[in-house]
């Protein structure tokens, strides 16, 4: 196919202000992307997009697997509240007191 370009689950982006480090999820726009390398700002690099990862979690919040999970930029943590940046969906339940969680980011900008 002569228009196919990439699979899609990995995308190579420019490093915002600040750069990224691996492993960090960081807001590209409207589309959370999970570095798989540590970039200086402006310098190209490969996020994921697609996939399940373990994320810092609000505390005081629980979840089911299935639960939406929304992204909170300034708190930089998965959150509950529906009127943060909608990411993708939890894989493992979490408990009001835990600090992290599993989740699958869904790669869609919103």
């Amino acid at each position: 196919m002569l228009n196919y370009e990439q699979k899609g689950d990995v995308l190579t982006l420019v490093a915002p202000g600040g750069g990224v480090t691996s492993g960090e999820p960081v807001l590209i726009h409207d589309l959370l992307v999970v570095p798989l390398a540590t970039v200086a700002a402006t310098k190209k690099f490969s996020g994921a997009v697609v996939g399940v990862f373990e994320f810092a979690k609000a505390t005081g919040q629980t979840f089911d697997a299935g639960d939406k999970m929304f992204w909170d930029n300034s708190a930089e943590k998965m959150t509950a509240d529906s009127s943060k940046l909608l990411v993708g969906v939890v894989v493992e339940a979490g408990a009001s007191g835990d600090t992290k969680i599993s989740g699958r980011l869904d790669g869609v900008a919103r």
